[in-house]
């Protein structure tokens, strides 16, 4: 079977194929680091293509590393797991027992998270989770500190699994 060529979109030119770290926008103040990320580049433009492989269970990673985390969850973080979660606001703040308005100045800062509501938003993604055959999410025994994203590498590891970059320098 002859592997397929990639043309660049703009000006037609063969790709070739470059790994290195990619930042995973999550959102547009925090983004994730994978390393060792292949990449189509255009030699001739400089159009660059980035390519995610199994998006999905990249995202179900990112989503139990935050369920972990023992500070509280940052807006972004809230955001993602809705998005995960692929429930709209008004979905999620009746989930969580709270307003939209409320969901919403969570999501932005305004307000910090109550232990209630961080819990349950973990509960609902660990759940998901399971259901879709992620990766197992332990909670945190209690939750303190201050909202800040969580600071994550990630690679593919040989069988197509993601793993936090501290792992894999742990098991060398």
């Amino acid at each position: 079977m002859k592997k397929q060529e990639h043309k660049c979109l703009f000006c037609g030119t063969a790709m070739r194929r470059e790994f290195g770290p990619l930042e995973y926008s999550i959102t547009s103040k925090w983004s994730v680091t994978v390393l060792d990320n292949e990449s189509l580049v255009c030699p001739k433009c400089g159009e660059k293509e980035d390519l995610i492989v199994r998006a999905l269970h990249l995202e179900m990673r990112i989503a139990a590393e935050v369920i972990k985390k023992r500070n509280p969850l940052s807006g972004d973080e809230l955001r993602f797991l809705r998005g995960l979660l692929l429930l709209n606001g008004r979905e999620f703040a009746r989930s969580l027992g709270i307003s939209p308005e409320t969901l919403s100045r969570y999501e932005k800062g305004v307000y910090r998270l109550n232990q209630t509501v961080d819990r349950l938003a973990r509960a609902m993604a660990s759940l998901y989770l399971l259901r879709h055959g992620g990766p197992a999410a332990e909670f945190p025994p209690f939750i303190e500190g201050r909202p800040v994203s969580i600071k994550l590498t990630l690679y593919l590891d040989k069988k197509g699994e993601y793993r936090v970059a501290d792992e894999r320098r742990a098991a060398a």
